[in-house]
C-alpha cells in the first residue's frame, strides 16, 4: 500500500534530516576520542623559562640587562627595577629613588606602547628613553638628569616625540622643558603628569 505525503510534509521531513545531519558534524557521532578533561599545558622552552627568570616585577616586558644591572654612570649608577628609578653612589648606596617616572609596556591596557627601553648615560647626564601613548599617539619620552655640583640628581630636560598611530608619517614638532620652565626638580619630586602640564 502507497503512503503519499502532501508537500508541505515532505518538506518537513527533509528539514529535519539536515538537522541531523548538521548536528552530526558539529557534535559529532561519539566515534572520536573525547577531548581531554584537563587543558593541555605545553612546556616553555628553555630560553624564555630563563628571560622570565630576569623580567622586571610587574612589568610585561622584559627589561634590557643594563638597566637590571645599573648603568654606570660618572658620579654613581643609575638602576631601574620595575617601576622604581633609584641611583647610587659609588659606593652602592642609594642617594635618589623616584617611583613615579617609569614606564611599564602597555601600561594603560588600551595601547600597545613599549614602556621603559633603557638608560643612555653621559658624563653626569642621564636620559631614560620610554614609550606611552596619548590618544591616537605613540608618546616617545626622553627625561634627563644630571648631577649637580652638591651631589643633588636633578631635572635636566624633558622632551616628547608624538607618532600618529593612523599615520606615523605626519609631522609632529618635538616638545621639549628645560630648567627655564620646571626650575630646579629634584628626582624623587618629578611628576610626569605635571611635566606634560607644562608643555
Amino acid at each position: 500500500m502507497l503512503t503519499y505525503f502532501s508537500l508541505p510534509v515532505i518538506q518537513i521531513m527533509k528539514l529535519k534530516l539536515q538537522s541531523i545531519a548538521v548536528a552530526i558534524m558539529l557534535f559529532g557521532c561519539g566515534c572520536t576520542q573525547p577531548a581531554p578533561s584537563q587543558p593541555v599545558v605545553a612546556e616553555a622552552p628553555e630560553e624564555y623559562i630563563e628571560a622570565e627568570r630576569i623580567a622586571v616585577p610587574d612589568s610585561p616586558r622584559i627589561a634590557p640587562a643594563a638597566a637590571m644591572e645599573g648603568q654606570r654612570y660618572r658620579k654613581g649608577t643609575v638602576r631601574v627595577s620595575g617601576k622604581a628609578l633609584e641611583v647610587l653612589d659609588s659606593a652602592g648606596n642609594i642617594v635618589a629613588v623616584n617611583e613615579g617616572i617609569i614606564r611599564l609596556a602597555d601600561e594603560s591596557g588600551r595601547c600597545p606602547s613599549d614602556g621603559f627601553n633603557r638608560v643612555v648615560v653621559k658624563g653626569d647626564y642621564f636620559t631614560i628613553e620610554q614609550q606611552t601613548c596619548g590618544g591616537m599617539f605613540f608618546v616617545d619620552e626622553y627625561i634627563t638628569f644630571k648631577a649637580a655640583p652638591d651631589g643633588t640628581i636633578v631635572l635636566h630636560k624633558f622632551s616628547i616625540v608624538k607618532t600618529n598611530r593612523d599615520d606615523p608619517d605626519e609631522h609632529i614638532p618635538q616638545q621639549d622643558l628645560s630648567t627655564k620652565d620646571f626650575g630646579r626638580l629634584p628626582l624623587h619630586e618629578v611628576q610626569l603628569e605635571k611635566l606634560y602640564g607644562m608643555l
